[in-house]
């Protein structure tokens, strides 16, 4: 490695920087249409967080091309163990929570405890759980016929004299 290129582990601190700084940017105020020039400031300092997060990203797999299996189990170990430590100081961060841990789990975490399936299923997910025809036309042709009545009856028994008392009259036509 030269002495020009940082380390890895120098790359990935930059790039956690770098993230959260953007996040930060994203997540703050935006100049709306009506500022052009806050709104091309905004703009060009979005995109050189980009392209400052893309050069570090290039670093960090210029070295891994060069590196050992080795190295890089080591690498990704160090880097999981600075997540871990970042996220237990920042219990309150959820993105500094998700970061370090497999989406998996971090799903498990979110479900809800009272129901039995997992949130944010995928539509094949929900397709075997709940059947190939319940996503479409079949749960509609199954419950159509119950709506439909349930409409009729509302209509027959809808209390016009109640409505035309709580009704707000519109002002501005005669």
């Amino acid at each position: 490695m030269s002495d020009t290129q940082p380390t890895p582990q120098d790359a990935m601190g930059d790039l956690r920087e770098l993230r959260k700084q953007r996040q930060e940017r994203l997540l703050g105020d935006r100049p709306t249409e009506h500022q052009p020039e806050q709104r091309k400031a905004f703009e060009a300092g979005v995109s050189a967080d980009q392209a400052a997060l893309e050069e570090r990203r290039q670093q960090v797999l210029e070295w891994a091309k060069g590196a050992s299996a080795e190295q890089i189990d080591a690498f990704k170990a160090e880097s999981f163990a600075q997540d871990k430590q970042i996220a237990e100081a920042n219990p309150n961060d959820q993105h500094e929570q998700v970061a370090f841990k497999s989406l998996a789990s971090w799903r498990e975490q979110r479900a809800d405890p009272d129901s039995d399936r997992a949130p944010m299923m995928t539509s094949d997910q929900q397709r075997q759980q709940a059947g190939s025809g319940k996503l479409g036309y079949a749960e509609y042709a199954a419950t159509a016929k119950q709506e439909s009545e349930f409409l009729k009856s509302y209509e027959e028994n809808f209390d016009w004299k109640q409505h035309e008392a709580q009704r707000q009259r519109n002002v501005y036509r005669s």
